[in-house]
């Protein structure tokens, strides 16, 4: 916990990550802002989120990801909320992923909030990234996409 709040507190600006509309009906709703990505998958047991960075970026495992139910009914999620990842090393290997597990396949329209550091190599600085998502209903010709593992 000193580690992110040391990060926390270094932290040079807040960014916000625009949203990107994406098509066709196997890609994943996606946002993207200065060379990080971030996307969002539902399934039937679970949602995935992937985080994924340009070569100049890199994501804090010392500050972690941070994600909170903004709203929804915690009792259809397999996961106590808030939940915070964080990695042994000082950033995470890229990209990213994280599964929240759920009772339901039901938590299309719960809104989460996910927030992480992401640090630039040209700037030598890091911005919290802050992000409020819609849970996306599940589609059921929709595959897991590559991320990570």
């Amino acid at each position: 916990m000193l580690g992110r709040a040391l990060l926390f507190g270094l932290l040079s600006c807040t960014s916000l990550l625009a949203n990107k509309a994406s098509g066709g009906s196997n890609s994943l709703p996606s946002h993207e802002q200065d060379g990080v990505a971030l996307s969002v998958m539902s399934l039937p047991d679970r949602i995935v989120f992937c985080i994924e960075a340009d070569a100049n970026h890199k994501i804090s495992a010392e500050y972690g990801v941070e994600i909170k139910l903004l709203k929804g009914d915690k009792k259809l999620w397999r996961e106590k909320f808030p939940k915070v990842i964080t990695g042994p090393n000082r950033y995470f290997e890229l990209p990213v992923r994280i599964d929240l597990h759920t009772l339901s396949h039901n938590v299309g329209g719960n809104s989460l909030e996910i927030t992480f550091g992401a640090c630039s190599s040209l700037t030598s600085s890091c911005n919290l990234i802050r992000q409020s998502i819609r849970v996306p209903e599940v589609r059921p010709e929709q595959e897991l996409q590559h991320c990570g593992y």
